[in-house]
């Protein structure tokens, strides 16, 4: 019984100090808005790497990132940032990005023509954007997906459905810290989504 107590104690422990463990064998569909969908019609876009960002020399403050209970510092530095990963990536497919049809319809097959694009996310707020952290990192900011010929996705014209966009994402545990002439000033981890080339039209049922 003392084997057993302690052994369910170690486990809630290392589930606690680790969270991010959770996230290391992301499924194959499991950002899929709608868990009811038609055929997956699948195109190859252009992704948009960057070049890693180097650190800026330090000048002036931002004023924004102060505290505003604090005396602002005219000659304090720039603030500088650093993006480090904790864990990852891990392959994230058929994330949902968007709508491309207004309405539910009761439609027989879609077609599309224009050019898709989707953007690097993060889940919460990090102090630096999602494009600055693909940049900081050197990964894909976004990914752009053209049309040579228009795209015919069929769908269900029983059933109410829309069209929708989809990409696959390389998911990322990271940290942003942010340093204030030399010296840390704070550090926040979000999840962060870098697009990859492969991108998804299918019909979405509601």
């Amino acid at each position: 019984m003392r084997k057993l107590v302690g052994g369910l104690t170690f486990a809630l422990c290392l589930s606690l100090g680790f969270p991010q463990l959770g996230f290391a064998s992301d499924g194959s569909n499991e950002e899929l808005e709608h868990s009811d969908v038609g055929s997956i019609v699948q195109f190859e876009g252009v992704t948009d790497i960057v070049t890693p960002e180097q650190p800026s020399e330090p000048d002036m403050i931002y004023p924004d990132i102060l505290n505003p209970d604090e005396p602002s510092c005219v000659a304090c530095g720039v603030p500088s940032q650093k993006v480090s990963t904790i864990s990852g990536p891990n392959l994230v497919s058929t994330k949902f990005v968007r709508y491309l049809s207004g309405s539910w319809s009761y439609a027989s097959r879609y077609t599309w023509t224009k050019s898709n694009t989707a953007s690097a996310t993060v889940t919460s707020d990090a102090g630096l954007s999602a494009g600055g952290i693909s940049s900081k990192l050197g990964v894909s900011s976004s990914v752009t997906t053209s049309y040579s010929v228009a795209a015919t996705i069929p769908a269900d014209s029983k059933r109410l459905s829309k069209l929708a966009f989809y990409s696959d994402y390389n998911k990322r545990y990271v940290k942003v810290s942010t340093y204030i002439s030399g010296k840390l000033y704070s550090s926040k981890n979000t999840y962060h989504y870098a697009p990859r080339k492969d991108t998804y039209l299918l019909a979405a049922y509601k």
